[in-house]
C-alpha cells in the first residue's frame, strides 16, 4: 500500500521530523478502524514480522508554492508509531476524524531530495 503525501498541503499537516521520520496525517474521515489502518497496525508490535508482511513505499509531492505535481519516492516504511485519532476542520469548517502517526523510513532521505521537497536544508 503506497502512501502519497502532499507536503505542506493546505489541508494536511504532514511534516518531515528529520530526514528519516515523517509526521503523517491521514485524509479526513479516517479512524484507526479504517481498512488501511487495520492493515497497517496488523503485527505492529512485532517489528520484524511487520516488515516481512507490509510493503509500504512513501511518495512525497513538493511544497505547495510550486506548480509541480510530481511525487518523489522517498523510501520504504520501516515502522509506524504514535498512531492516534484526532479531528481536523475540512474546507467548509466541519470537523472530521483523522489519524496522525509517525512514519520511520528504512533509510534517510538524501540531503538534496530533502531540500528539494521541503525548501530547507536537512534538519
Amino acid at each position: 500500500m503506497p502512501i502519497l503525501i502532499k507536503y505542506e498541503s493546505s489541508q494536511y499537516e504532514d511534516r518531515f521530523l528529520d530526514t528519516r521520520r515523517i509526521r503523517w496525517v491521514s485524509k479526513n474521515g479516517r479512524t484507526l478502524r479504517s481498512p488501511e489502518y487495520v492493515w497497517l497496525m496488523d503485527d505492529i508490535r512485532d517489528a520484524a514480522r511487520w516488515r516481512g508482511s507490509h510493503t509500504v513505499p512513501v511518495f512525497v509531492r513538493r511544497r505547495r508554492e510550486t506548480q509541480e505535481t510530481t511525487y518523489y519516492f522517498v523510501g520504504m516504511v520501516r515502522s509506524i508509531t504514535d498512531l492516534h485519532e484526532t479531528s481536523n476542520a475540512d474546507s467548509s469548517g466541519k470537523r472530521s476524524g483523522i489519524v496522525v502517526s509517525t512514519l520511520t523510513l528504512e533509510r534517510p532521505v538524501t540531503p538534496d531530495l530533502f531540500e528539494h521537497l521541503t525548501g530547507s536544508p536537512t534538519i
